[in-house]
């Protein structure tokens, strides 16, 4: 049954049915860091689906922000800085993986009227973990040309996917990590299918 699962004429079929799997995988034990580094991407993401902008401003003073380590406005918390436009506030790490996580929190985001450190935290669990499961999909694809048969891109596919750090750390938190698996695993395929538009050639 779960063999037949992974058995299809298209690959592009088994790649989504490896990335559903993996999600799953990834999502089955809910734990999730609402705390630390991953946080500013959460943030960062939430405040482009609510306020379309990238900025923390708006976690300035409530209490959100207080329990997210910014207890005093005009004291910047260690994720934060002030960004060259006057006045804005915007995270160390960037907005490239809180723009890819976005979707999952604009899905969120129509569900959820007020948002605690423990629904941010899953919300952004949800998406690490849907971003990890993409890239071992994708990997599959790039593994096909590469591998003796398709079983054996399979079998690699999923050692991608749980035998390294995209289970244990990638899927846990919205670090930049998974997004730029993910990123690495399409420029792969793109330069396997020789699609350099892809890549921005």
């Amino acid at each position: 049954m779960v063999t037949q699962w992974f058995r299809n004429s298209n690959p592009s079929v088994v790649a989504l049915r490896i990335g559903v799997t993996l999600f799953f995988v990834y999502m089955v034990n809910l734990s999730f860091l609402a705390h630390g580094d991953p946080v500013p991407g959460a943030m960062t993401a939430l405040s482009l689906v609510r306020e379309g902008n990238f900025d923390l401003n708006e976690f300035a003073g409530t209490e959100l922000g207080k329990a997210l380590a910014w207890k005093e406005p005009t004291k910047l918390p260690y994720y934060a800085i002030q960004s060259r436009v006057p006045g804005k506030i915007v995270s160390v790490f960037g907005f490239g993986h809180s723009l890819v996580a976005a979707p999952v929190f604009f899905l969120a985001n129509m569900l959820v009227e007020n948002w605690s450190t423990v629904i941010l935290g899953f919300v952004a669990k949800t998406a690490a973990s849907v971003i990890a499961g993409a890239a071992g999909g994708v990997m599959y694809l790039v593994l096909l040309s590469i591998c003796a048969d398709a079983g054996l891109a399979l079998t690699f596919a999923f050692l991608f996917g749980l035998g390294t750090c995209v289970w244990s750390i990638s899927s846990h938190g919205l670090w930049q990590h998974g997004p730029i698996e993910l990123a690495l695993a399409c420029g792969l395929l793109a330069i396997q299918k020789k699609k350099w538009t892809w890549l921005g050639f």
